[in-house]
C-alpha cells in the first residue's frame, strides 16, 4: 500500500457511505465540499475485514494524535455524527479534519484549512476502540 492511500474496515465504510448518501443535498457549502471530497475518496478506498485492517489506520471511534512541524499537537476521537463537542476532543467524520483523517495511517500527512494557507498535520498515533468502554493499547 502506498503512503496516503485510504483503507477502511467494511462496517466503517458502510456507515460513512450511509451518512454521505443521506447528506447528498446538504445546503451548508463548507460541509458540502468536504462531504463531496470524502465521497470521491471512498471510490478509491481499499475495504477489508476488521481482522485484515493494518495497525495504525484511522477508523471510526479511533483516538488520533496529529502534530505540526512546529510542535503543536492534539488528540481527537473520530466519530460518525457531529453531535461530538470539540471541547471533548471529538471530531465528526463529516468535518474537514475528520474527513481528512479517516482511512489514513500513522505517518500520513493531511492538509486542512483554507486553500491558500493549509495546515499540514502528520498522524503520529492511533488508538482503536474495541468497544464503547474498552480500548486497545496505543499504536505507534
Amino acid at each position: 500500500m502506498k503512503r496516503n492511500d485510504l483503507i477502511m474496515e467494511k462496517s466503517d465504510y458502510v456507515a460513512i457511505k450511509k451518512v454521505l448518501n443521506f447528506h447528498r443535498h446538504y445546503q451548508d457549502y463548507a460541509h458540502k465540499e468536504t462531504l463531496d471530497e470524502l465521497r470521491e475518496q471512498l471510490e478509491y478506498t481499499l475495504i477489508c475485514d476488521a481482522s485484515e485492517l493494518p495497525k495504525g489506520v484511522v477508523r471510526l471511534r479511533s483516538k488520533v494524535t496529529v502534530a505540526t512541524k512546529s510542535g503543536w499537537w492534539n488528540t481527537f476521537q473520530v466519530i460518525l455524527h457531529d453531535d461530538g463537542d470539540n471541547k471533548e476532543g471529538q471530531i465528526s467524520v463529516k468535518s474537514t479534519l475528520g474527513a481528512a483523517l479517516i482511512g489514513r495511517s500513522i505517518g500520513d500527512v493531511v492538509l486542512v484549512g483554507m486553500p491558500n494557507s493549509p495546515l499540514s498535520l502528520e498522524i503520529k498515533e492511533v488508538k482503536w476502540a474495541v468497544s464503547e468502554d474498552e480500548e486497545l493499547p496505543l499504536l505507534k
